[in-house]
């Protein structure tokens, strides 16, 4: 899903130094007459499958950006590692101006065609909200009108297409106006981010002087809550765990096991439900340490413009976990995630057995003061801890 506002290009353009060229006026401007044309071209991108798994689908988006950006005046080179390609792009360059690194993410997460609610999630269908539900809208109708409000649905109009079509919008523009930016731009597109990047470590690291620059901008995430645009200095990482309960070694009958057989399920809550407190703070001990906020770090978090009622309100949750006193200051500190649990069967393929193993998958996100092997290491004790080996 993606707010049409979304391909509005004027965090693009704002972030671009250029104010000595244009204003912030003009910049608006040029945003809302590209924006139906932007939305056109996004349409024709969000048509093409990006699943990362499949050297098709990379090389179909791989083909399409490529095009795109040599028509705005970057030179192109493909880089492969393991056999899977990457994009590189470089703008005209002056030695006088800083040189940022754009990262682009270009696939998405893997689809369930049958979960979506229109033809399919690579035919994109803008949706307005009536009474409380959405209703689909005619594509060629934004030809008319765009109303702000309505929506983009299809598989990567947020994560990532979205930013990355906004990056080019952008270009186009500066291209169309005779703008140049105020920096020296490099891209690197990557096609295997919801894989965690197998290879582009190591596409980094044999070409240094390539992607050497003064700053690195990353146009992924989620939208701010109040739709303003925004920029953040910095980007949790991520470590993650996967943890077995073990029980017996195949399944058994509860009928003839129950009140025998230890059932790992029970195992692997108890272990779960330890790692945190009622409050939502995690209880591994020192996971948090290291994470000092200063003053003047709470004063900047406060003039966010956001509103704990309203992020509540948005997300549909009664309360937050209680790790920080804002939404910002939350985000400054490590989180621990149970991104995935089984065991066992449900739904139709119920059936009376004791499942033999349970499991949970754990994403931590970090922070610059807690480093991934810390907190698994700390992960690591705390279970042993608790008994388990």
């Amino acid at each position: 899903m993606n707010r049409l506002y979304l391909l509005i290009t004027l965090f693009s353009l704002v972030w671009f130094p250029t104010f000595a060229q244009i204003d912030k006026v003009e910049i608006l401007r040029l945003s809302e007459e590209s924006l139906l044309p932007s939305l056109n071209k996004f349409n024709e991108f969000l048509k093409i499958p990006n699943n990362g798994r499949y050297p098709n689908q990379i090389q179909a988006n791989l083909i399409w950006c490529q095009k795109e950006l040599n028509k705005l005046g970057f030179e192109t080179q493909v880089l492969s590692a393991g056999g899977v390609p990457h994009l590189f792009a470089k703008g005209k360059f002056d030695p006088a101006k800083k040189t940022i690194l754009v990262y682009m993410q270009i696939d998405g997460q893997a689809v369930d065609t049958s979960a979506w609610n229109q033809k399919s999630p690579f035919i994109p269908a803008s949706k307005k909200e009536v009474d409380g539900k959405l209703q689909e809208i005619d594509w060629s109708s934004l030809n008319d009108r765009i109303d702000l409000d309505w929506k983009i649905f299809a598989r990567s109009a947020s994560d990532s297409k979205g930013p990355a079509m906004s990056i080019l919008t952008a270009m186009e523009i500066f291209q169309q106006n005779q703008l140049e930016p105020a920096v020296n731009l490099k891209l690197i597109l990557d096609f295997q981010e919801e894989l965690s990047s197998p290879e582009l470590a190591g596409i980094v690291q044999a070409n240094q002087a390539l992607f050497a620059a003064d700053g690195i901008l990353i146009m992924d995430g989620t939208r701010h809550l109040s739709n303003l645009p925004n920029l953040a200095f910095g980007a949790r990482g991520i470590a993650t765990a996967t943890i077995k309960v073990f029980g017996a070694k195949e399944n058994l009958h509860s009928g003839q096991y129950g009140n025998f057989s230890p059932n790992p399920v029970f195992g692997l809550s108890r272990l779960l439900a330890a790692m945190k407190d009622e409050y939502g703070k995690v209880a591994v001990p020192g996971f948090y340490e290291g994470v000092n906020l200063s003053e003047s770090d709470m004063q900047a978090m406060a003039e966010v413009p956001e509103s704990m009622e309203e992020i509540l309100y948005e997300l549909g949750i009664a309360k937050a976990d209680q790790v920080g006193g804002s939404y910002q200051e939350a985000m400054q500190y490590p989180s621990l995630n149970i991104r995935g649990i089984n065991a066992g069967w449900v739904g139709k393929e119920v059936r009376t057995l004791i499942p033999s193993v349970a499991i949970a998958e754990i994403d931590i996100r970090t922070v610059k003061e807690t480093p991934g092997e810390r907190q698994i290491a700390l992960l690591r004790k705390f279970i042993t801890d608790q008994g388990y080996h």
